[in-house]
């Protein structure tokens, strides 16, 4: 059966272990028709509050489960309903049964959700309860039963089986089936309805990281896009897929989402990125997993046939006879037969000093099987204001955003306004951190010296910013941006620069320059030059 989300991002712990195994009980169920779980189990807090309260949700088109899953051993005792931890003291009491608790949740689900979305279901498709319980035996369950807690629908301790769950869900269904029901049942959801009502509820479970890692994400990159959710799925079906995707278009937050799942399915799992900023990001944001985050440098000190997968983050800058050479030796089934992910953005952000070998990029291609590369095109960083602007000036492919509003202007402005500019800045409202720590200054790769040695430069190393190259922060992004540019730099390079530094900015974006009527026309050639017939 499919299952949304396809993951628990929690490892099982002596608390949920019976949502783990009721997950994979689920996963192997071959239901006899149409049907799609979903669980709540990666939502914490006032999200899981919000979401019903339902621990799985099971659509199939003759009726809807809701599942109420308890890890610890169930007892009852003058009207209260007490779990039990592992050494039978008591973790919490209940006034309610979780078979009334399942009924309560489904029901107000089914009345706030699905008929306010879908009010043509009314009376097309009957709703059941039920209750699994990991520790209580065939004996307790039936000192438990009554009303409040139906022995019918009651998965028990030696239930949590393929054929098990097969039998109590249909049981379940038969219990809540009055004569008149049966006698006239319900005409039910079509294939195409489970499968609409099941993405319609995927954006709020679908989370991209458990709760203790979402502070590093950004706040309108918490749920994955429905291309992104397209790419999961096609993910599920090829071992080999090549994903190309301008800047901005979630490659590395895709990235991220996939390890954190082959590493809880215990997947020996290598990163491989050029950007060293990129490896420390990636090494902070999965700080929690067994996961190796290196550059092509390292690859010569790991040992032979150590991996399972491999991901690779800015892979345009990796296609090199080289590096593939040395991943065959890395990974355990060589590049020809491993599960492997490579992204990148192939077509505008190579590096300066690196040349891709189109040769070894078909050739990485035709290692996938399906001889295809998997686009993304819908931009999750950037406002529409400096995608439109991106496009003109660097006529770039930056895809449609997915970002409300506007958003401020991409504004060339002269070097002396930098403090002013900071002053402005640390008083908008569109930054919840601190100015300091969510700004950026970025100048173009090999200009390192004339930057350092610049009345401006030497102002930005005084307010204390992160100040980096362009090639050095590829992968990684920003709410503020300042994109130094040179006086003197050549259009296609002033370009491919632009390209890689005002992309990297979420909200606001400021280019900086010694000379500010010149670096205009400069930019307003290159977008005539976008114009030209070629």
């Amino acid at each position: 059966m499919k299952i949304i989300p396809s993951y628990i991002w929690d490892g099982e712990k002596p608390g949920n272990q019976a949502e783990h195994r009721f997950f994979e009980v689920l996963q192997k169920l071959p239901f006899p028709e149409k049907s799609i779980a979903l669980h709540s189990q990666n939502l914490r807090g006032d999200k899981k509050q919000s979401w019903y309260e339902i621990d799985f949700l099971i659509l199939t088109q003759t009726c809807i489960y809701g599942v109420e899953v308890k890890t610890g051993f169930l007892s009852s005792r003058e009207g209260d309903w007490r779990v039990h931890k592992s050494n039978m003291d008591i973790a919490y009491t209940k006034k309610k049964s979780p078979y009334v608790q399942a009924k309560d949740a489904t029901l107000y689900w089914r009345d706030n959700w699905l008929f306010k979305h879908f009010p043509e279901l009314r009376g097309r498709i009957d709703c059941a309860y039920m209750v699994a319980l990991f520790q209580n035996d065939e004996s307790s369950l039936q000192t438990l039963n009554c009303p409040e807690l139906p022995r019918e629908v009651v998965l028990g301790d030696q239930e949590f089986t393929v054929d098990g769950l097969l039998k109590r869900l249909e049981e379940t269904k038969d219990y809540h089936l009055t004569p008149t029901k049966r006698r006239v049942q319900n005409p039910g959801l079509s294939k195409q309805e489970v499968e609409f009502i099941a993405n319609k509820l995927r954006p709020s479970l679908e989370q991209s990281y458990p709760a203790g890692v979402r502070n590093f994400l950004l706040k309108s990159q918490h749920e994955l896009t429905e291309e992104q959710y397209r790419l999961l799925d096609a993910l599920e079906s090829f071992d080999r897929l090549l994903i190309d995707g301008g800047a901005g278009t979630g490659k590395t937050f895709v990235l991220t989402h996939l390890v954190r799942k082959d590493v809880l399915a215990g997947k020996a799992v290598l990163i491989l990125t050029r950007p060293e900023k990129l490896r420390s990001k990636l090494q902070l944001l999965l700080k929690d997993l067994d996961v190796c985050v290196l550059g092509p440098e390292d690859l010569a000190n790991i040992e032979d046939n150590r991996f399972d997968i491999l991901y690779v983050d800015e892979g345009q800058d990796l296609c090199d006879e080289q590096t593939l050479h040395d991943l065959d030796k890395k990974l355990r089934r060589g590049m020809d037969n491993s599960r492997w992910r490579w992204f990148g953005d192939f077509q505008n952000q190579l590096g300066a000093e690196l040349h891709m070998s189109e040769e070894v990029f078909e050739f990485i291609k035709g290692l996938t099987g399906n001889n295809s590369i998997f686009p993304l095109k819908r931009n999750v960083r950037n406002t529409p204001n400096v995608v439109r602007w991106l496009e003109a000036i660097c006529h770039a492919r930056m895809g449609e955003t997915v970002m409300a509003g506007a958003g401020p202007e991409v504004l060339i402005e002269n070097e002396h306004r930098f403090s002013s500019l900071l002053e402005q800045v640390a008083s908008n409202p569109v930054l919840d951190d601190s100015p300091t720590e969510s700004t950026v200054i970025i100048y173009p790769e090999g200009f390192s010296g004339e930057f350092h040695s610049s009345t401006f430069g030497n102002e930005a190393l005084n307010k204390n910013l992160l100040i980096s190259d362009s090639e050095s922060f590829k992968g990684l992004e920003s709410e503020v941006v300042y994109a130094w540019v040179p006086p003197k730099i050549e259009d296609s390079d002033l370009k491919d620069y632009l390209y890689k530094s005002v992309s990297r900015a979420r909200a606001i974006c400021f280019v900086m320059t010694k000379n500010k009527d010149s670096l205009m026309k400069q930019a307003m050639r290159l977008q005539e030059s976008n114009h030209e017939p070629s």
